[in-house]
């Protein structure tokens, strides 16, 4: 019998949930952030934003010229954004139920419960996707030799600019396996593609797998007109 093409789950060390997250972040930096550790996806070069600097609502602002304020992040965003979760996520059932994660959490899904610069995102630290983003390279790589569990589909929307832009989403989904990578597609002047990361994370809800279940599918049919 065929198993899991993902690796386990990697349980950081630390006596905290901060020092877990250090642990973490250590790890992430020395692997996907680094980008001769990176891979590429279809040999296309993927660029992850360092940026940690973030603009956040000023709860003191007196006018509206200082309605929001610049905060410096020990962490670049995307990488708290992908150990993280929002309020709209989890309000029931918790992703972690049933796993070695869910005896040390303490913040149970609920962004009021966020600890230090989480809380300038409105998310909340999550322990079940830490552990599990070293499978981003992973599904990347499965995806590079279009391997029988991976699930490719484009989507275009509009940006805030309202200029189009089209976004790849590679699933990967085994068993009790289920990650999404999702990556932007860009062009440098000269017209060559690249990708930008835009976020990763294990899909867990019944929705949401249907919801890509039903992406992909139709993104198929359209394919093939």
């Amino acid at each position: 019998m065929s198993k899991s093409k993902l690796s386990p789950s990697v349980f950081y060390e630390g006596d905290t949930i901060e020092e877990i997250i250090d642990s973490g972040y250590e790890a992430f930096k020395n692997g996907f952030m680094n980008k001769d550790n990176r891979p590429r996806y279809k040999g296309k070069f993927i660029f992850f934003n360092m940026n940690n600097i973030v603009r956040v609502l000023n709860k003191e602002a007196v006018g509206e010229d200082d309605r929001f304020t610049s905060v410096q992040l020990s962490k670049c965003e995307r990488f708290y954004h992908i150990i993280s979760i929002d309020k709209k996520e989890y309000s029931q059932v918790f992703p972690c139920y049933n796993t070695p994660e869910y005896e040390t959490c303490e913040v149970e899904c609920e962004t009021v419960k966020a600890r230090g610069e989480f809380a300038y995102l409105s998310r909340v630290e999550c322990l079940y996707r830490l552990y599990r983003i070293h499978r981003i390279s992973e599904v990347i790589e499965l995806a590079n030799i279009d391997d029988e569990h991976i699930e490719q589909w484009v989507e275009e929307e509009l940006d805030k600019r309202r200029n189009k832009v089209k976004k790849v989403y590679i699933r990967y989904t085994y068993g009790n396996d289920d990650y999404l990578v999702i990556l932007k597609e860009k062009k440098q002047r000269d017209g060559n593609v690249f990708y930008e990361f835009i976020t990763a994370f294990p899909v867990f809800l019944k929705r949401n797998k249907q919801q890509y279940r039903d992406a992909y599918r139709e993104y198929k049919k359209r394919i093939k007109k």
